[in-house]
């Protein structure tokens, strides 16, 4: 179970349960609907401010009565962008993530849809692992496979938004080719930097790179050389 450091306000928001993928903060997802139970969510979430709870659960092929235990320990609170009906019935929706969240007691089953408590989970400490040169380096080392999966506007902007947890959650979103337990475990690592170095491990393991892309060596070495100039100011653990 995730364990948190510091009492956190409850709140029960609409639950969808993802299947077979992971939502991380702060990172743009689109899913399309189909059945009435998370169609009934969404409805929910539009009336709560369009704020809803995204867990996915540990069977993604589950069909029968959701439980507390058929969830992961950490989910996103998530907001809709948009939704779009499209003709066949489908509801297409765009979120953006907003805070980690850990589930608290039981899913709660009401008008054929569900809900959940759930508290903002803590934020991980800004102070720089002995081992942090080493982690941005195994990052930067991959610059080509990381180029294969952030969109041209993700990419570009590195060299300026490059926090380690920001990027492990840019690799964890976009690195549908590794097996959904790995992105949740990517999810459910507090620390920027520990977070990081398991989104590094997985980009090595399970991204497809293309041939050497000049531009992408480099663009990551201008990150790299701003992410460490950066670290050196930063308080050490």
């Amino acid at each position: 179970m995730i364990k948190h450091s510091a009492p956190s306000t409850t709140e029960t928001l609409p639950l969808l349960a993802l299947r077979g993928v992971v939502w991380f903060p702060w990172v743009r997802s689109s899913l399309f609907i189909k059945s009435d139970v998370n169609l009934r969510t969404i409805a929910n979430a539009i009336l709560n401010r369009g704020r809803f709870a995204a867990i996915a659960l540990r069977d993604d092929k589950l069909d029968d009565h959701i439980t507390r235990k058929d969830l992961f320990d950490m989910g996103l609170r998530a907001s809709l962008i948009s939704t779009v009906h499209l003709p066949d019935g489908t509801l297409k929706i765009e979120t953006s993530g907003a805070d980690r969240i850990v589930p608290q007691g039981e899913v709660i089953e009401s008008g054929g849809s569900y809900s959940i408590a759930v508290t903002v989970a803590p934020a991980g400490t800004p102070a720089n692992p002995t081992n942090y040169k080493e982690i941005l380096e195994a990052v930067a080392a991959q610059g080509s496979a990381l180029r294969a999966i952030l969109s041209a506007e993700e990419f570009e902007s590195l060299p300026t938004r490059g926090e380690p947890g920001y990027l492990a959650d840019l690799i964890g979103s976009r690195l549908s080719s590794a097996p959904y337990p790995t992105r949740q475990a990517i999810l459910e690592t507090i620390d920027p930097w520990n977070r990081l170095e398991k989104a590094s491990v997985a980009l090595r393991q399970h991204a497809s790179p293309p041939l050497d892309i000049l531009e992408a060596a480099t663009a990551i070495a201008e990150w790299l050389g701003r992410r460490l100039e950066k670290a050196e100011q930063a308080p050490k653990s």
